[in-house]
């Protein structure tokens, strides 16, 4: 059996490590759409925004040490009516994604801000933006099933997505995609009160 070197056994446990990330993240998101269907509604409670962003972000700094992210959050407390556990399944796709399939350096923004009712949350990066073909597939806050065919989808960006989508949904709120003058942004806004 032949011998690997020091440096080509931490390439392959980085490729271990990488590929049982990716798992995780494909096993949350069909755990996601499991609670989504076996619930008729969604049990929110007061959350904030803070925790839910900080949350996400320490557990994808931990996924991808090298990436760079700028974080704005409001600076007065901002309570939103959520699950907290499906809202950050929804930042964490949004931020992997942008990581993941941006092709750029630039830093990821997460940013959430609070207007006319609702709380924003915004997922920006500064790579080459959606495909045409993607964002048409895209309509009235879902993606079409045959979006999963497209280019832009590698490895779960379609799942993601369309996992982020319906729960957002689920939280009466919407999820919207975009090109930006330079790359592309992920919103979502969700009511700041029960309905």
């Amino acid at each position: 059996m032949p011998q690997i070197d020091e440096q080509e056994s931490r390439i392959l446990l980085s490729d271990v490590n990488k590929e049982a990330q990716w798992l995780l993240r494909m096993t949350e998101n069909l755990l996601s759409v499991t609670k989504l269907e076996d619930n008729s509604h969604i049990v929110k409670e007061e959350w904030a925004v803070e925790e839910a962003v900080g949350e996400s972000v320490e557990k994808i700094e931990k996924m991808y040490p090298e990436a760079q992210l700028e974080v704005q959050i409001p600076e007065t407390l901002l309570l939103v009516p959520m699950d907290p556990i499906l809202i950050e399944q929804v930042l964490l796709n949004l931020i992997e994604n942008a990581i993941l399939h941006s092709g750029c350096a630039a830093p990821i923004q997460i940013s959430v801000r609070e207007e006319n009712e609702y709380a924003v949350f915004s997922v920006r990066d500064w790579g080459s933006g959606f495909s045409e073909s993607f964002l048409s597939s895209f309509k009235d806050g879902r993606i079409r099933a045959e979006a999963t065919k497209d280019s832009d989808r590698k490895r779960n960006m379609g799942l993601g997505l369309r996992v982020s989508s319906a729960i957002v949904s689920a939280h009466k709120g919407e999820l919207r995609i975009r090109n930006t003058e330079q790359g592309a942004e992920v919103s979502f806004r969700l009511p700041l009160h029960t309905t």
